[in-house]
Order: structure tokens, then C-alpha cells, then sequence
């Protein structure tokens, strides 16, 4: 796949932007701290971009499950299986 000039201006704009995340204490919410905390940082910085990674928080995590089950987020109904899956054994 070829990149255009345009696509790799785009993906260094966006490691420049996780650096800064990693490097500026944010809380939960994204608001700037005064004191450095770790763990709050990491938490931020997995909301963030922890999905583009395939690291992902506790809620996106389920989330990710019961969409890999065939759950429905709104009912958490089983989704309708095809019938080639059905005759499979």
C-alpha cells in the first residue's frame, strides 16, 4: 500500500500527539494537572489511544467482548446466526 504525502503528515501529527499525552500529566478526563499521577495518566492515555493499539480500558474492553459474542449493546440479545454457521459441526 502506498502512503501519500499527505497520510504520513497525518500519522506523524498523531505520534506527536500521543508523545505529548504520554509526557503531560492529564486526569481522566483530559484537564491538565499540575502534579504528575502514573496511573491517572495511563488510564487517560489508553482512553485515548490505547484502541488503536489493541490496549483498551475495563468499559471498552466489555464493550470489545460483547461485540465479539454477537450481544447487542442496546438489548444484549444473541444476534441471529447464519445457517452456514448452524450446519457447521
Amino acid at each position: 500500500m502506498l502512503r501519500t504525502k499527505l497520510q504520513i503528515k497525518k500519522e506523524k501529527k498523531e505520534l506527536r500527539r500521543e508523545i505529548f499525552d504520554l509526557s503531560h500529566p492529564r486526569n481522566v478526563r483530559g484537564q491538565f494537572v499540575s502534579k504528575y499521577d502514573a496511573p491517572k495518566n495511563l488510564k487517560y492515555w489508553k482512553k485515548r489511544w490505547g484502541r488503536k493499539y489493541g490496549i483498551t480500558t475495563v468499559e471498552q474492553g466489555e464493550a470489545v467482548l460483547a461485540m465479539e459474542q454477537g450481544l447487542d449493546q442496546e438489548k444484549a440479545e444473541p444476534r441471529k446466526k447464519s445457517i452456514i454457521e448452524l450446519l457447521k459441526p
